[in-house]
């Protein structure tokens, strides 16, 4: 199982891209199911990054890649700026390598449990297991305020003896809109 410390450098890992776009003024329990949207193909539109981590996952063309915010934090897309001064929906993808072999569940709980203890207004909003063509996995949509309102989504995956964890992050008001883009990115993983 990871450590307390593993897993607390995980959850700061999946704050860390957020507080950087709200601190920096970057322009831009119900457990029900969620009801996966989008399509499980790429559409044309998608443009196809290759970790030197071992994964490939599609982003939106139109969606930039700025440096990493962090060393955990493998790769950032951003939606384009559309009006000044407004926050940028983004997702980023964190791969780590756990002391020993985790189950998806254990993942999943291990961070609910941290992000419960670390994180301000967490709240879960629903969870459900979420499949990609290439590895099945779990969704959590959540809300928390790190000093601004945000509604998250994140999609943990287990696969030969990495943990994989996808976070899509919007407004409460725009969070609508994009968890369809976010579901459409995370399902293009492949380990």
């Amino acid at each position: 199982m990871l450590t307390r410390m593993r897993a607390l450098i995980l959850v700061l890992a999946l704050l860390l891209p957020v507080l950087i776009l709200v601190l920096s003024g970057c322009r831009g329990k119900n457990t029900s199911a969620l009801t996966p949207t989008g399509t499980t193909t790429p559409a044309a539109n998608y443009r196809t990054y290759t970790s030197s981590k071992g994964y490939t996952i599609d982003f939106p063309n139109d969606w930039t890649t700025p440096p990493s915010p962090s060393p955990m934090v493998d790769v950032m897309a951003v939606r384009p700026e559309t009006t000044a001064g407004t926050f940028k929906e983004n997702i980023n993808v964190v791969v780590e390598t756990p002391p020993q072999q985790v189950s998806t569940e254990q993942v999943y709980q291990i961070n609910k449990q941290m992000m419960t203890q670390q994180m301000p207004q967490f709240s879960e909003v629903a969870s459900t297991s979420f499949t990609s063509p290439a590895v099945g996995g779990m969704k959590m949509v959540y809300t928390w305020n790190g000093g601004r309102a945000l509604k998250n989504c994140v999609y943990f995956f287990t696969s030969n003896g990495k943990v994989y964890t996808v976070t899509g992050t919007a407004t409460p008001e725009t969070f609508t809109q994009y968890e369809p883009t976010f579901d459409q990115i995370a399902r293009t993983l492949k380990p």
